[in-house]
């Protein structure tokens, strides 16, 4: 045993000398340097909070990094701020490294297993240069604002492989300048708003393989290399001004979103819908063509199928438009099953929260919110109200602008081979939610179930089963999109309901891609009427719907027959007659249709007869005068008083007429309320014959701002009296 004691103390003393150190910057010493100077092979430094000066590893094996809670930054006017050449299996982690535009970030130059984690490095000339490295990895980190994000260099006999996971370039001259033979791995990767993406500058043998990337707005995308080796999978390059150039010596791109389209299996070339609100940048929202959409033999961390692009969708981010019925649904939610959720702190997560909002489940005839939210009690009627995910609902963030809401982290999506557990009974308006996360047209999503539908109320387009070929009865265009809601009627009960994946997909924008009228204004409410428009003959533009004087509905016109959603009632809840207006590229101003006729469904035939707001909901109509066979223009009395644009209005309008009298006669134009009471007079004395116009800015005699609400403008011209009514909406 005596004999055993010495060699027993030898070893101890020795794994003693040979044992890690950990070292903290500034408890044991002053910088990062004279820590490193001291530090052995194996050691491990750890920085706190601060600000530290350049430092170099001198070819030593360490792990230098941020303290647990701390975000130190190394701000530098040196050349080189951290120099990591002829290290092996070094760590940096966890800093910001602030250079001055015209120096070096890091430098690893003849290097092998060094990684840099969780860096965000900007406002260099190159923020990382490596040179002659193998089994290099840099992961979650950030380049931005530097002249080159990453510049692979050499003489063209080295030989650097590099795998840069999760990282982002943004606002830099270049992302990456590949200058030398090199294997670069990109996984997870967003490179956007660079003037260039990626750049491989000399023709030395490159081989770059690209797995869930972002390429955006950029100037250029991608410049290849000819004696490159390339292949892109599950990525998105898209809206760069110049996408790709350059000709590879090799190049597959395979289960990717590239505008302009690429020969590949499984490639599309389909707006990816991002959302661009911080810390959201560049994530793919609900009802992008992109989600699900990656190699099918992958899954993500969910458990379903690949997406393209860098983010991958764990879970979802909702554009909601504000003064807007969004129609919604909430496919993932934090449950098991189609269990229900507590939606108040879900609306709650919106990224710009607090704003008035209001949320409806299946209500017809709106008077009262079901959850309302109001800033100035900060309180919520009711405090809670659950939601499901098969079911639709509409919401309302009264406050202008995009909003965005993100769902809770641990959400998980309803499967989308989920069966209702309840039943949809016939002639009912149910509030359904598509909860599959891919756009199909309304046929393929409803399958089996498409003969039992009579109509689906989408937030954008109306569809009826019809014998007769109109606008409604049509399915072309009219898509299910993840994350909406709809109200369906069906012929009979169905039970156990299911969407349809038929694999067919429709890469089509979530959103509506019908243009904006431009002659009519008009403001939107829970429900509307659909009204078909048939038989348009060339010349119109665009046709608006009224109610009251006040336009509900509008549409540009792009074909021989038109659908426009009209969102009767928001004037007065008297029976009041809807009539139309048109715009011809002739005449770019509204003149009103002298008649119309509707179709009775019963007889197939047109009838003269008015539309009376609120009592259909839907209708098919001819304008004008069969016999014309078309649109008479309106007869042109001596005096026309034309409808005020925009109507609805905030804060100001234009109120124009004509006069075609032949002698000047005293003319006024005033404001009044609904009480009768003037408001304002904008005209009074001798005009000219001809058209005039004139602006109100929603303001009284006195210059006072007055009340949103339902005004009055008349015109007097001699003794004939003119007027029409206008909404404004603040």
């Amino acid at each position: 045993m005596n004999r055993l004691l010495p060699f027993l103390l030898l070893i101890l003393v020795f794994s003693e000398l040979t044992a890690a150190n950990i070292y903290y910057v500034p408890d044991d010493f002053p910088t990062i340097q004279t820590a490193i100077n001291s530090a052995q092979d194996n050691d491990t430094i750890l920085i706190k909070d601060g600000t530290w000066d350049a430092f170099d590893f001198y070819a030593k094996n360490l792990t230098i990094k941020a303290a647990e809670g701390s975000f130190p930054i190394i701000s530098s006017k040196e050349d080189i701020i951290v120099d990591m050449s002829k290290s092996s299996g070094s760590v940096l982690q966890g800093f910001t490294i602030n250079g001055t535009s015209d120096n070096l970030g890091i430098l690893i130059l003849n290097s092998d297993n060094v990684n840099i984690l969780d860096c965000t490095i900007q406002n260099t000339e190159t923020g990382i240069q490596i040179d002659n490295c193998s089994g290099l990895t840099i992961r979650n980190s950030s380049f931005k604002e530097n002249l080159t994000g990453i510049m692979i260099s050499g003489n063209w006999s080295s030989l650097s492989a590099l795998s840069l996971e999760n990282s982002v370039f943004s606002h830099n001259e270049a992302g990456l300048l590949l200058n030398d033979r090199c294997f670069l791995d990109l996984s997870g990767c967003r490179i956007t708003d660079n003037g260039i993406g990626l750049f491989q500058h000399y023709p030395a043998e490159i081989h770059t393989f690209w797995d869930r990337c972002t390429l955006s707005k950029n100037d250029t995308g991608i410049i290849w290399s000819s004696s490159s080796f390339n292949k892109v999978s599950n990525s998105i390059v898209w809206n760069n001004t110049t996408n790709i150039t350059g000709t590879p010596a090799s190049l597959e791109i395979e289960y990717s979103n590239i505008e302009g389209g690429y020969n590949g299996t499984g490639n599309i070339d389909a707006d990816p819908y991002f959302c661009f609100e911080y810390p959201y940048e560049y994530f793919i929202m609900e009802g992008s063509p992109c989600i699900d959409a990656g190699d099918p033999t992958q899954t993500d961390p969910d458990g379903t199928r690949y997406d393209m692009g860098w983010y991958i969708a764990i879970y979802d981010v909702k554009e909601c438009a504000g003064e807007h019925w969004n129609w919604v649904s909430f496919p993932r939610l934090d449950r098991e099953g189609d269990e229900p959720v507590d939606v108040v702190p879900l609306l709650e997560n919106f990224l710009d929260w607090d704003f008035h909002l209001q949320m409806l489940y299946k209500v017809i005839f709106w008077v009262n919110p079901t959850l309302e939210y109001t800033v100035m009690g900060n309180d919520w009627t009711p405090e809670d109200y659950d939601v499901i995910s098969s079911k639709g609902y509409k919401l309302n963030p009264d406050d202008a602008g995009d909003h965005y809401l993100p769902t809770v982290y641990h959400a998980t999506r309803l499967p989308a081979d989920w069966e209702l557990e309840y039943t949809l009974y016939e002639n009912d308006d149910s509030w359904m939610g598509y909860w599959l996360p891919y756009t199909q047209n309304i046929e393929d999503a409803f399958g089996e179930f498409f003969d039992d539908l009579v109509s689906v109320s989408a937030e954008d387009w109306y569809y009826e089963y019809s014998k007769y070929d109109t606008p409604s009865s049509s399915t072309a265009n009219k898509n299910m999109v993840y994350g909406k809601g709809y109200v369906v009627v069906f012929e009979r009960d169905i039970n156990d309901f299911y969407w349809t994946d038929a694999a067919s997909r429709s890469y089509g924008s979530p959103g509506n891609s019908k243009p904006e009228p431009q002659y009519f204004s008009f403001g939107d409410l829970p429900n509307y009427e659909a009204i078909d428009v048939m038989e348009i003959p060339a010349g119109v533009i665009e046709i608006g719907v009224f109610e009251d004087d006040v336009c509900v509905g509008a549409v540009v016109v792009q074909d021989e027959a038109e659908q426009i959603l009209a969102y009767t009632g928001n004037v007065n809840r008297s029976q009041v007659p809807l009539t139309f207006e048109v715009v011809t590229g002739s005449r770019q101003t509204p003149l009103q249709v002298s008649s119309y006729k509707v179709l009775n469904r019963e007889t197939g035939q047109y009838e003269p007869r008015s539309l009376i707001a609120g009592q259909q909901q839907s209708s098919v109509v001819l304008l004008g005068n069969p016999e014309d066979p078309q649109i008479n223009p309106p007869s042109l009395d001596r005096v026309v008083l034309h409808g005020n644009y925009p109507n609805p209005f905030n804060p100001e309008t234009s109120i124009s007429f004509q006069l075609n009298t032949e002698i000047t006669e005293n003319t006024e134009l005033t404001i009044y309320n609904m009480k009768g009471q003037k408001v304002k007079q904008l005209v009074k004395g001798q005009l000219s014959s001809g058209a005039h116009s004139f602006s109100w800015n929603g303001t009284d005699d006195e210059s006072k701002p007055v009340s949103s609400g339902l005004y009055l403008y008349k015109l007097k011209v001699g003794d004939r009296v003119f007027s029409k009514k206008m909404l404004m909406l603040k």
